[in-house]
């Protein structure tokens, strides 16, 4: 088995890079979140062009990441939803933050607060 070298970096940034710079369907899948909040995984397959099946495998990866999160709960059991359609949303605070620990691994400069309304 391919063993790989362990940079010196946060224990979070295998989770950030996995989350982020890993995957185009995950950027698109947040991207799309960030247009269409409170989207089910069918709104988000019409919305990016990817099927059903592979959204939501990314999903439980952003989910684990805390970059989204889901209504109802995912840890609500199935047979307590009464039929409720899961839907999600982007967490701001942990996207942006996880985009600046990125750009500092790459030694780009963090980009200025943004205003708050």
């Amino acid at each position: 088995m391919t063993k790989y070298a362990q940079p010196r970096m946060p224990a979070r940034m295998d989770l950030v890079i996995t989350a982020l710079g890993g995957n185009a369907a995950r950027i698109a899948i947040l991207g799309a979140l960030v247009q269409h909040p409170l989207s089910t995984p069918g709104d988000l397959a019409g919305h990016t062009g990817l099927s059903v099946n592979t959204i939501r495998k990314h999903l439980a990866v952003l989910l684990t990441a805390g970059l989204i999160e889901s209504d109802p709960p995912s840890s609500l059991p199935f047979s307590e939803r009464n039929g409720q359609r899961a839907r999600y949303s982007v967490v701001r605070a942990v996207l942006d933050k996880a985009y600046d620990e990125l750009g500092a691994a790459l030694g780009i400069r963090q980009r200025a607060p943004r205003a708050r309304h």
